[in-house]
């Protein structure tokens, strides 16, 4: 069976630059030409004076001289302005030569770090340097592929967060969503909630548990937490959930104490659409939780690869979600997911969905850590705020059918209209889809059993009656 490669085109030196570098390299050139006037009128003199040897000397210089001057633009030319490209397979990387290097082969397994700094995606190999690439050079596609390619052949690199937000940046700006008023909400909440600490991740190999768990890659991580995908004594696989907590916080001795009590909690779940935590653990000052791990595609990733969805197999998918977070939000006290979007929701060949994070200790990670658990296109403005109730998860329930039936994400803290996008939706769907997103969470439907109920074609609830007739 052939490699699966990637390659797209790449000047490792813009337009720009080797113009900027040309117009140097013309001045540098005529500072040079009026060096060789005065050599070659002192070569005169040297022929009529001086020795054979010292004129040979003299012109050797020159020609040297005339070489080098004329072999930097030549590679210039030849390397840097002519359609070089980049190219990667499941081996390695593949990069263009520049004005002082030829092409090089960089294989994976020598990838530390992968970053982003001062704009440009910058590769930690050892051996093999540094390698920086500019993303101004790529094309948005391109540049979505080549960091597919990092994320799943470089798996053994440590992707820094800089690197995770351009991703994020990249595919936010493909689902038209530039900066829109959340943003600087989102920056100030995180400001305010913000605690300096240092976290590494784990590296493929690493041990945990007295050797019970081998960790086998990275699945993504920032700020103060890390998910990874893993393998026990027995060579099953697992996910395995970190988090580090600032050990000078006052509030730690409490957060430890509610993770302990929460992840206990939640291992006595038993739900088929859920992923079931399996263990939990405290490990040098980090805290584990194990959970079963579910192959198959998420719904982003098939929203990818089939498109948007038809009305009624969103209808179905939304029933077995609304299912799903009725039970966690009956338990007592009630399981605020969090995190309920088409990233953490696996479809089964038989259609059903399983969630595969269903904000295990999440609550915990927020307290404790101060970081926002969530994405900000499917999080509500009370959750920005650090404030979640049931009402949350229904509005993230509502943003994933909408994205489900228009193929992107929807537009972060606005009410969801998939209906003027696609006329096609029924009136019914989108009046669904609107209260479900309503940005002040009294305007929601309160419980995703009153969704269920309608959604089952029962008797809809007064709000639910109100928009229909309002569309009407």
């Amino acid at each position: 069976m052939a490699k699966l490669e990637i390659s797209f085109p790449y000047r490792t030196l813009s337009k720009q630059k080797a113009v900027a570098f040309g117009l140097v390299w013309a001045a540098f050139g005529a500072w040079m030409a009026m060096q060789l006037v005065a050599i070659f009128i002192t070569l005169g003199h040297v022929y009529l004076t001086e020795s054979a040897s010292r004129l040979i000397l003299e012109l050797l210089f020159v020609f040297g001289s005339a070489a080098v001057y004329a072999y930097v633009p030549f590679r210039l030319a030849t390397t840097c302005l002519q359609a070089s490209s980049i190219c990667a397979n499941q081996d390695g990387l593949g990069l263009p030569g520049s004005v002082f290097g030829n092409s090089r082969w960089l294989p994976w397994s020598q990838l530390k770090v992968a970053r982003e700094t001062k704009g440009k995606v910058e590769l930690e190999f050892n051996p093999g340097g540094t390698v920086k690439v500019d993303p101004k050079q790529i094309s948005a596609d391109d540049l979505e592929q080549f960091l597919l390619a990092l994320e799943v052949w470089g798996q053994k690199g440590i992707w820094a967060t800089s690197l995770i937000e351009l991703r994020d940046q990249l595919q936010n700006k493909k689902a038209g969503l530039e900066d829109h008023s959340y943003t600087k909400m989102w920056e100030e909440e995180l400001n305010r909630r913000f605690n300096s600490t240092t976290f590494i991740p784990l590296e493929p190999g690493y041990k945990l548990r007295s050797e019970s768990f081998t960790i086998v890659k990275q699945l993504a991580f920032g700020g103060f937490s890390a998910v990874y995908l893993a393998e026990d004594s027995n060579r099953q696989q697992v996910v395995i959930k970190e988090s580090v907590t600032n050990t000078d916080d006052a509030t730690h001795a409490k957060a430890l104490e509610f993770f302990k009590r929460e992840a206990m909690f939640l291992g006595n779940l038993r739900h088929e659409q859920i992923a079931h935590v399996l263990d939990n653990f405290i490990e040098k000052g980090r805290n584990y939780l194990v959970l079963q791990y579910i192959p198959g595609d998420n719904l982003r990733e098939y929203v990818r690869k089939t498109g948007a969805l038809e009305e009624q197999k969103v209808l179905d998918l939304m029933t077995q979600m609304a299912g799903v977070l009725s039970y966690l939000h009956d338990q007592n006290p009630p399981i605020v997911h969090r995190d309920f979007t088409p990233d953490n929701l696996v479809l089964q060949p038989d259609g059903s969905i399983v969630v595969i994070d269903f904000g295990a200790a999440n609550e915990y990670v927020g307290a404790a850590t101060g970081t926002l658990i969530g994405k900000q296109c499917y999080m509500p403005p009370e959750q920005v705020r650090g404030k979640c109730a049931p009402s949350t998860d229904l509005y993230a329930l509502g943003c994933t059918a909408s994205f489900l039936l228009t193929g992107h994400d929807p537009e972060a803290l606005t009410v969801c209209h998939p209906r003027l996008e696609k006329p096609a939706i029924s009136v019914k769907t989108d009046t669904i889809i609107s209260e479900l997103t309503q940005q002040d969470s009294k305007k929601r439907m309160q419980s995703a059993q009153q969704l269920l109920t309608v959604l089952q074609g029962e008797t809809p609830g007064e709000l639910s009656l109100r928009s229909l007739e309002h569309h009407n």
